[in-house]
């Protein structure tokens, strides 16, 4: 299984790595990606216009690599799955003419369902916006039907009303609103939350790596009494609570997407958290303290190109470093 961009050897960090290629990128006209088994057997599932086959391999040619790697993804996402989680984080990008740095966003949407026993290759891809206005992740979400595991950002809701997408609320997020209260004034009701949240969690300890059947058997029959006594217990704190208290904002945050966070008990395929799209961004925080900004929208575009590709590779176990500099026209 290898996975070959021939652009150039990646530099020491990913954040480096996006600085050379957007100082590069006019420079190609052409570029190739090699897709091994793993990747092609992905590509040819999604029926991709473009895909070229010499030998055993597959090449995409094109004339920039954002836009076919943007293809690409769109194609491995969204044709192929029952199951998404999408996250997003700031990037600070070079406002032309002025010496200072505007916020973009870096959108990530991540298929991985190895846990569900999917033998499917996982996949991550990258979208940069210059805002984060709701109708980017409507834009990018507009071809896909099922599971949405985010957190409760209001500009996925209009994906939701379309009926088409089922929300899942993230059981990680929920956990760490009271975690933060826990850590600047422990009381037995925040050590009583972390205590069952920790139980959900064992249980899905047991379960990784099970086939969706039994996933959701087991969360029926041993997560789902549990997040109803949860509840319960939980409306039954609120009426002891000053309303503007942290400890009533954080339970009315569960309360107020409880059926989302009670999906992935009724779902197999689902996870209790959306855990894989924050691991996803882990590589875009390193690289803000690797590079100031990005030059332009189009390095933010680039960007996004190169997190997916790099993102990807090491999702399938490819060591995105360990390729030789080549390219198509002679630059090295």
């Amino acid at each position: 299984m290898r996975l070959t961009c021939m652009v150039r050897r990646l530099p020491c960090c990913a954040g480096c790595f996006v600085a050379d290629t957007a100082r590069r990128a006019s420079g190609y006209r052409q570029l190739f990606l090699e897709i091994d088994r793993v990747i092609t057997t992905a590509f040819a599932a999604a029926g991709l216009d473009g895909c070229v086959q010499s030998g055993p391999h597959y090449y995409l040619v094109g004339t920039t690599l954002a836009g076919h790697w943007r293809a690409v993804q769109t194609a491995l996402l969204m044709r192929l799955l029952t199951k998404l989680h999408a996250d997003d984080t700031t990037v600070p990008v070079l406002a032309a003419g002025h010496g200072q740095t505007t916020t973009g966003r870096l959108w990530t949407y991540v298929r991985d369902d190895r846990s569900a026993a999917s033998t499917i290759p996982p996949a991550v891809w990258f979208a940069y916006t210059p805002d984060r206005k709701g109708i980017h992740p409507q834009t990018h979400l507009a071809g896909f039907h099922g599971i949405l595991q985010a957190d409760a950002y209001a500009g996925f809701n209009a994906i939701y009303d379309t009926g088409r997408v089922l929300e899942a609320a993230c059981w990680a997020h929920t956990r760490r609103k009271f975690h933060d209260l826990h850590v600047v004034h422990p009381t037995a009701f925040t050590t009583e939350v972390l205590r069952r949240i920790g139980e959900l969690y064992e249980i899905e300890e047991l379960l990784r790596g099970k086939p969706p059947d039994v996933r959701r058997q087991v969360r029926q029959a041993q997560a789902l009494p549990l997040l109803v006594d949860f509840e319960a217990w939980l409306r039954a704190r609120l009426p002891t609570l000053s309303a503007k208290s942290d400890t009533t904002k954080a339970i009315n945050y569960a309360l107020n997407q409880w059926q989302a966070l009670l999906l992935y008990c009724d779902h197999g395929i689902a996870e209790i958290d959306n855990n894989a799209a924050e691991r996803a961004l882990r590589g875009v925080a390193l690289g803000r303290k690797n590079f100031l900004f990005v030059g332009a929208d189009s390095g933010g575009e680039r960007a996004a190109a190169m997190y997916a590709l790099i993102g990807t590779a090491k999702l399938n176990g490819i060591d995105p470093e360990a390729y030789p500099p080549q390219s198509t026209d002679g630059h090295s």
